[in-house]
């Protein structure tokens, strides 16, 4: 996100760049927004897989439980 605002930045000094940088600003906002929610629903379908099946997620290796 940091690299995207800096390069807004540069960009809006430049003659003839338009509204680029604003443009690759919002789809950086969006690509970010659309990875956190599947890495969510990811993370909530695999919790409700091992409750449904019944089983327990595996441990760290080396756990004598």
């Amino acid at each position: 996100m940091r690299d995207a605002e800096l390069f807004d930045s540069k960009l809006t000094k430049i003659d003839g760049a338009g509204d680029l940088g604003s443009f690759i600003l919002n789809l950086v906002r969006e690509k970010q927004v659309d990875s956190a929610l599947t890495s969510q629903s990811k993370t909530m379908n695999e919790t409700e897989s091992t409750e449904s099946s019944g089983r327990e997620a595996p441990g760290p290796s080396g756990d004598a439980s």
